[in-house]
């Protein structure tokens, strides 16, 4: 559970409000997440690997491996390549206040092409994202299949991948 400080809370109230007649059918919603097998009893050390995925409302993306850390420099190359082209189509891309997303390299990037983004996204604010819910099915897929190595989690991640819809 996510400790709020009554800054946080009225941080979170005051874009609810901003944003209480946006139908959020534009927005893409991005996160990355540590991915790892549910700790048990036998396992000292579970595999894991750190995963970035967006999805929208009518469309998914396919998740990315980030080796190491999620720097700025790695942030920038994933969105150079995952984030679509607009095609005509409008759509606002969302990521949290990250590190690696608030980086002036990768805001630059947003801003020369032309990408709205969320600037103003509350921090501790999962709930707000629609991907908490899908992450949580992937987990879900992740346990029922029990990895064991590294490679069985990449197998094990995308298979509940897909099987969100």
């Amino acid at each position: 559970m996510v400790s709020l400080t009554d800054k946080h809370k009225q941080t979170r109230l005051d874009w609810a409000n901003e944003h209480a007649e946006d139908t959020f059918d534009e927005y893409i919603f991005s996160d990355y997440k540590r991915g790892k097998k549910p700790r048990r009893e036998r396992d000292r050390h579970p595999p894991q690997i750190l995963v970035w995925w967006a999805i929208g409302i009518d469309r998914k993306f396919k998740p990315v491996v980030i080796d190491g850390t999620l720097t700025g420099d790695k942030y920038l190359k994933l969105l150079r390549t995952r984030l679509p082209r607009k095609n005509g189509r409008p759509w606002i891309f969302q990521h949290d206040g990250a590190t690696a997303h608030r980086a002036k390299k990768v805001t630059e990037y947003l801003d020369q092409h032309d990408i709205e983004h969320v600037r103003d996204w509350p921090a501790r604010s999962p709930d707000l994202n629609p991907i908490e819910n899908a992450w949580t099915i992937v987990n879900r897929g992740v346990f029922q299949r029990d990895p064991k190595t590294p490679k069985q989690l990449k197998e094990a991640l995308w298979a509940a991948f897909e099987g969100v819809k």
